[in-house]
């Protein structure tokens, strides 16, 4: 296949001296670095219009135009490109029947365009008919009787088409007179809309069906209050589960902190069918009335910036044990039983002290309070020797492990359970309780055994407890390149005012032993020559890291002791 180009500097300069002054002001005002090839091309020094045809290409810039036939005219610097039209600028890719772009300013003109544009969270997608946009910036995209959705298909599920259509990048989107597209049948009208591309920013909507939900429709409208605070509202309808209402607050001063400052998050719903479940398992009885409250904040004492005081806030009321599971999955998978807790916190270089306060406030969940707990957490430094190294903590708290309302009715239940009306699986509780082989059989003698045992377990326990623990670390570097870091440590951990089913105890001690070391090393070896287009090579880099860890643990602990701390 032949391709001919034409580069309008090289003309210019062969014409420079057969063409008359008419002529020769054409020739100048050619563009020095347009290229133009094509299947044949040519060029009428009279009228300055060069045309191309056959698989053109043309670039000019770090702007790219491949159509099927193209003209460009050198007195209006204007390049008009014609079927099946692609251009690439700054990134983006439009697509049409009918393109032109204009040299001299950037502008791209066209009809029937089809492009896209990213925004925080994707990319959204449009069609217009009759489309304007200056390339060089690319500030402003103007378009008429328009097609728009972040549906990436040839056929999308949901779109929207706006008579008037205004794109302004990393801003916002305007659209005038739009309606809304569910398939081909048009479900809503709105006679403007502004939407920002922030993502959490403006109107958004999820529509979709689950068999836990029905057919939905989640609304949301994002907007900052004043200059710190961002609201985000919240508007879901579920055919299955009725229709909710919340709304989100979070402060924008600490945006690269999120997760100390997580804002307020209010949810709630009149559920018309709480009996379905999406995890499986047991499910639990719950109302129809169902909400969760959400609090995760710092304040920094001395004043709004970061200091070395600070209170940290964890607060979570939710309605029942199932709401996580039912509404909002993620949070269900990652924390499903959150904490409640106030936090009072002093940092240094040296350690971090913490006076921390743990409670129950969802009686669903089983909870180990502390109220309250100061400890201190000394951080890996030198001690005296500057190649010996201490860490450690000490804390003291007071302790109480909280059943929950599910638990202390199961209690209540087994207590009622006689011999002959155990079932199999409470049997195999019985069994568990006393240290007796699954599946063995039960005597009736030793039901009261199982009895006394479960009686313990709703006997909640409470201590005061004072721990610490301290190592020493020695790093060091033999031969050159093997790492060995020893270190030894020792603690207690003292058990006062013990009361609850672990009364018997009254008080305890334990020392903890500690020693280990860790050893590792590295090796690497490149190879920068090793070349491969087909993979993707430019050089090689092998590395090796052998790493052992070897820990002795010597700790007592006292029969029976529950493990509040999980």
């Amino acid at each position: 296949m032949f391709l001919s180009r034409l580069r309008l500097a090289l003309l210019g300069a062969a014409l420079m001296g057969p063409l008359a002054a008419g002529a020769q002001s054409i020739v100048d005002s050619l563009t020095s670095n347009l290229d133009i090839e094509g299947m044949e091309t040519s060029f009428d020094p009279a009228l300055g219009l060069a045309t191309a045809s056959g698989d053109v290409r043309i670039s000019y810039g770090d702007v790219e135009i491949r159509c099927g036939r193209a003209e460009y005219n050198a007195n209006t610097g204007e390049v008009i490109a014609r079927d099946d039209v692609t251009v690439w600028k700054a990134g983006v890719t439009y697509k049409g029947d009918y393109l032109i772009y204009d040299t001299n300013d950037g502008e791209l003109t066209g009809h029937l365009v089809r492009s896209s544009m990213p925004f925080d969270t994707g990319t959204f997608f449009y069609a217009t008919d009759d489309f304007e946009t200056e390339t060089r910036l690319i500030d402003r995209i103007d378009g008429q009787d328009t097609f728009f959705t972040t549906h990436d298909s040839a056929n999308p599920t949901y779109r929207l088409r706006a008579r008037e259509l205004t794109i302004y990048p990393d801003d916002r989107i305007v659209m005038k007179k739009v309606t809304v597209f569910v398939g081909d049948t048009p479900v809503f009208y709105l006679p403007y809309v502004s939407q920002p591309l922030q993502a959490e920013l403006g109107y958004r909507f999820t529509p979709g069906a689950t068999s836990g939900w029905g057919a939905f429709l989640l609304n949301r409208y994002g907007v900052i209050h004043g200059d710190h605070t961002l609201a985000t509202y919240h508007l879901d309808l579920r055919s299955s589960r009725g229709v909710a209402l919340g709304a989100d607050f979070k402060s924008l001063k600490h945006e690269a902190n999120h997760r100390n400052f997580k804002g307020l998050k209010l949810y709630g719903l009149r559920d018309i069918d709480s009996s379905q479940t999406r995890a499986g398992g047991t499910r639990f009885p719950v109302g129809e009335n169902r909400y969760r409250i959400n609090f995760q904040h710092r304040i920094y004492l001395g004043g709004p910036d970061a200091s070395t005081w600070y209170l940290d806030f964890d607060l979570n009321r939710i309605s029942d044990t199932h709401f996580y599971e039912d509404f909002f999955f993620e949070d269900f998978r990652t924390d499903r039983e959150p904490d409640n807790q106030i936090s009072l916190v002093h940092t240094d270089p040296r350690y971090v002290a913490t006076l921390m306060a743990r409670f129950s406030v969802n009686n669903f969940y089983r909870v180990g309070e502390r109220l309250p707990e100061l400890s201190v957490d000394f951080t890996r430094r030198p001690f005296f020797n500057p190649a010996l190294f201490h860490q450690g903590t000490i804390s003291a708290g007071i302790y109480e492990d909280t059943l929950s309302d599910i638990e202390q009715n199961e209690l209540r239940r087994l207590t009622g359970a006689t011999g002959a009306a155990l079932s199999a699986a409470d049997r195999t509780r019985f069994q568990n309780l006393i240290g007796q082989p699954v599946g063995a059989a039960l005597a009736a003698a030793q039901i009261p055994l199982a009895l006394g045992a479960i009686a313990r377990l709703g006997d909640e326990p409470s201590f005061a407890r004072f721990h610490t623990y301290q190592e020493l670390l020695y790093p060091k570097k033999l031969m050159g390149w093997l790492n060995v870091v020893p270190r030894i440590g020792a603690g207690l951990t003292h058990y006062e005012n013990v009361e609850g089913r672990l009364s018997t105890l009254s008080s305890r001690t334990r020392g903890i032993f500690h020693f280990g070391f860790d050893v590792s090393t590295k090796f690497s070896r490149a190879w920068s020559d090793l070349q491969s287009d087909s993979l993707g090579l430019d050089g090689l880099r092998h590395v090796v890291q052998p790493y052992i860890n070897y820990s002795y643990l010597e700790s007592d602990q006292p029969a029976n002791f529950p493990s509040i701390d999980r």
